[in-house]
């Protein structure tokens, strides 16, 4: 039960799981650090004197037994908790995380369900991406626990995850099968946000036609359902794939459009990212003070959200934007605040743009040493997240 519940352990929650009691379990632990040495006291807690150690007693359980083990942990910790009574909106993360692991492990997956989105949500604030990607695929392999809507949902927020890692292939992969689940259910939100996020997908991937395609029935499903926060986001990345193919008067009224509606419903996130994209549409369309002036107002809408990944890729932008106006140093203040914040969350995709962005920069006021290091280092990045286009232009830096 021990080797169960970690690496590090409560002895008396082991004693609550085995119904043997507290002076009993604490007994036999020291009595095992004494004599076999496998154990030893840390604190108030004990922790095994090796992971091998470890790893080799999970490895002699039997499946029946380990599940077992892994319920009346989970149950122990629910007790001592009270977090079986609790709203789950509530729930400390961390916890979840503890229960959620003990009840897929036991396969106690209505005991389980409750616990997921709260473990999932935690895990995003701390930006532990891989744990997070691991977590899901769990649940998500866990024969018969998410299905429909709650699969969908899943989905969803792991494929943001790979997003993040610049792991498009794997993004792609789990977005499709969202769409095909969502399709299935006949969930109209579901339907309208799996072909939003497969339309962006397609937009960096160079797939304008598909991505066009995808967008316009987006809106449609949005529209049908009369889900105005969907519509706003489906209507704002519509603007930016757009953009992203030429079309930048088309993106300026789609995006404008988007904030209009998220206003009206009171979206603060898709009329942030909307607004964000509007920056970058003006500056395409040579208005350069409106868009500092735009992006300067998404960096106060995204801070107020507390998002700190999209606070560092603004920050990227208004960094371009700056340099742009022609004040370098502004630019790169923003543009060394955007990689610190990237590469604290995590994000590989934007510290390879705020790489890239800072070489041009240092490279412009003839820095060419500091410039040819960065920009060595973003292609190398693009490189490995599989951005040909962003390895291509960072290599044209350095020729």
């Amino acid at each position: 039960a021990a080797a169960c519940a970690g690496f590090r352990f409560d002895p008396v929650l082991v004693g609550d799981a085995l119904g043997i009691g507290r002076f009993p379990a604490l007994r036999a632990f020291g009595t095992l650090e004494r004599a076999r040495h496998v154990v030893r006291a840390a604190g108030r807690e004990f922790e095994f004197d090796s992971h091998q150690i470890r790893e080799l007693l999970l490895d002699e359980l039997p499946e029946p037994l380990l599940e077992e083990l892994h319920a009346a942990l989970g149950d122990a910790l629910e007790q001592r908790t009270g977090t079986a009574t609790q709203d789950a909106d509530a729930l400390d993360g961390a916890l979840a995380h503890r229960l959620l692991e003990h009840f897929l492990t036991a396969r106690r997956f209505e005991r389980a369900r409750r616990y997921l989105l709260p473990a999932l949500q935690h895990l995003e604030r701390g930006f532990l991406n891989e744990a997070h990607l691991s977590l899901a695929r769990r649940a998500l392999d866990a024969p018969g626990f998410l299905t429909g809507t709650e699969r969908c949902a899943v989905l969803h927020r792991a494929s943001q995850r790979f997003e993040q890692l610049g792991l498009s292939d794997e993004e792609r992969a789990l977005i499709e099968e969202a769409l095909a689940v969502a399709d299935e259910t006949g969930d109209p939100y579901h339907r309208a946000s799996a072909r939003r996020l497969l339309a962006v997908r397609h937009a960096y991937d160079g797939n304008a036609a598909e991505s066009l395609r995808l967008h316009a029935e987006s809106i449609r499903l949005a529209e049908d359902a009369s889900d105005r926060v969907e519509l706003a986001r489906c209507r704002g990345d519509h603007g930016l794939t757009l953009w992203n193919h030429g079309a930048p008067e088309r993106a300026r009224d789609e995006s404008l459009a988007a904030i209009e509606i998220a206003r009206d419903c009171g979206a603060a996130r898709p009329e942030c990212v909307a607004t964000a994209n509007l920056g970058n549409i003006l500056k395409w369309l040579g208005e350069l003070e409106e868009a500092h002036q735009t992006t300067t107002r998404a960096l106060e809408l995204i801070r107020r959200l507390g998002d700190r990944r999209g606070e560092g890729i603004v920050l990227g932008n208004l960094g371009v934007g700056a340099m742009d106006l022609g004040r370098p140093a502004e630019a790169l203040g923003h543009l060394d605040r955007s990689l610190e914040i990237a590469r604290a969350v995590c994000d590989r995709s934007c510290e390879a743009f705020a790489l890239f962005n800072l070489a041009d920069v240092w490279l412009t006021v003839g820095r060419t040493e500091r410039g040819a290091r960065h920009a060595e280092h973003a292609a190398l990045l693009f490189e490995q997240i599989g951005h040909a286009q962003g390895c291509e232009r960072s290599r044209e830096l350095l020729a």
